[in-house]
């Protein structure tokens, strides 16, 4: 009669054992199949940009101050509001270069052609003689064509001897060429006074238009009987406005 060997299930100890062991080999399987993944299954530099799905990272997913400039395409990026304020100070700064470029030919606002500009001249002592000499000068450049006014004074005394008769001669020039007729300072009928100082005749005029550029007024004194001398001589030469 054969004997037949009876097989014998296997113990509880021996299937937990097993289980144990097939945990521990294949821990990796498992952790793919519990859908647990953590840094220690992942090889460093081996997961890619293809692998993240889209829309899923956020900013809490990324390290504070790990991304520099030339991580971001800067096109894409909006204008931020310092950036908005820069704009409008630079804004602001080429408006003032343009009204100081307009107002490049301006004074205050105010055109060439309402500009006044004026100067003056002074000589203390001024000794002619017969030939007559200029006694105070003035030069005015003119920025545009205009109209000037010129002002004469000073005073005049000789040293001559008293109840000598005594006259000069005085007028303005303009660029060396009468401008006036002469005016007469003491007469063949006055006399001198113990060299007292006696004050020149005022002269006034308006030119007519003159041209742009440099005009050189003067006003210029001779002796014509006896001996004269002029002192604290001044002119003044004024554009006058167009308005």
């Amino acid at each position: 009669m054969s004997k037949f060997r009876r097989r014998r299930r296997p113990s509880a100890a021996f299937i937990i054992s097993c289980l144990a062991l097939f945990m521990a080999l294949g821990g990796v399987s498992y952790g793919f199949a519990a859908g647990s993944i953590d840094s220690r299954e992942i090889k460093n530099n081996d997961v890619r940009g293809k692998d993240v799905r889209q829309g899923t990272l956020t900013g809490d997913d990324v390290k504070q101050d790990a991304l520099k400039g030339g991580d971001v395409d800067e096109s894409s990026l909006g204008q931020v509001p310092s950036a908005a304020n820069a704009d409008n100070a630079a804004n602001a700064a080429n408006a003032a270069n343009a009204a100081q470029a307009g107002n490049a030919n301006t004074v205050g606002g105010v055109g060439a052609d309402a500009l006044t500009i004026g100067r003056s001249g002074y000589d203390d002592v001024c000794n002619p003689g017969a030939t007559a000499i200029q006694c105070a000068t003035v030069s005015l450049e003119l920025p545009r064509p205009g109209r000037v006014l010129v002002t004469t004074g000073g005073q005049w005394y000789s040293p001559d001897a008293g109840g000598t008769s005594i006259r000069g001669l005085c007028r303005i020039l303009h660029n060396g060429a009468s401008l006036t007729a002469a005016t007469e300072e003491g007469s063949t009928a006055h006399h001198t006074d113990g060299n007292q100082k006696q004050a020149l005749s005022p002269q006034t005029i308006v030119t007519g238009v003159l041209a742009q550029g440099a005009h050189e007024f003067a006003i210029s004194c001779s002796d014509d009987v006896g001996d004269m001398s002029y002192t604290d001589t001044r002119i003044s030469a004024v554009l006058l406005g167009s308005s």
